[in-house]
């Protein structure tokens, strides 16, 4: 058995391996009261914009979607540790980034009725965690992403999640879509499934370790039930 946080669906060994979230760096808890419906953004991320290599095309694929005057911040800054952002045919690009990512902070951007959750370098991400326990809908944006204890949790009840070739205005049309109502029930099951999986204080550590004992006291009844 592997339980790790980086598995993809073309990897994952359904009924023995066990794909786990990775440990959020803050918790936004002062946000969670705040309706779905009644917050000061639509769909926001902030973080790095990779040029190249794994997460490049999930993370490129939502430059395109800012659209600040409808609530949309896509608040992305290259990747510059390799030089890519030195390269002439990036310097532009990456500048006209650079110059508006500074235009709202981290935390004010969590006030938003769904938060974007692409993956990086690696499917799982830190942002999951945050984004959920600030009230916000997560919005995955991935390849073959297994969702953390997919066995327990039923994330289709209240998040979303798209290919990166489905990023785009009918994606956002989508989520415009989604009904008061619905939109009240899934910040209910999303806080509701934050408590589970990350704890209350965050240490992710006692509560994994809860759901890992349960899935495998699950699967070991299964199969002494055949």
């Amino acid at each position: 058995m592997e339980a790790a946080s980086n598995m993809h669906t073309c990897f994952y060994r359904s009924g023995f391996d066990i794909s786990v979230p990775l440990p959020s760096n803050k918790a936004f808890n002062n946000l969670a009261d705040v309706a779905a419906w009644d917050r000061n953004f639509f769909l926001t991320t902030k973080g790095t914009l990779y040029l190249s290599g794994h997460g490049s095309g999930e993370r490129m694929s939502l430059v395109p979607l800012q659209d600040e005057a409808n609530g949309v911040i896509m608040s992305l800054h290259c990747f510059e540790i390799h030089d890519e952002h030195l390269l002439p045919e990036n310097v532009e690009y990456c500048r006209a980034l650079s110059d508006r990512y500074g235009d709202h902070s981290y935390e004010s951007l969590m006030n938003s009725t769904f938060g974007l959750v692409p993956a990086g370098r690696s499917p799982g991400t830190y942002r999951l965690g945050e984004v959920m326990s600030a009230g916000s809908i997560p919005v995955f944006v991935g390849w073959d992403l297994v969702l953390p204890f997919k066995e327990l949790i039923d994330w289709s009840s209240f998040s979303f999640a798209f290919a990166p070739d489905q990023v785009g205005p009918q994606m956002v049309r989508t989520l415009r879509a989604v009904p008061r109502a619905e939109l009240e029930q899934m910040q209910r099951k999303s806080l509701k499934a934050h408590g589970k999986i990350f704890g209350v204080d965050q240490d992710i550590f006692v509560p994994s370790a809860r759901i890992m004992l349960e899935i495998l006291q699950r699967r070991l009844g299964h199969r002494m039930a055949r």
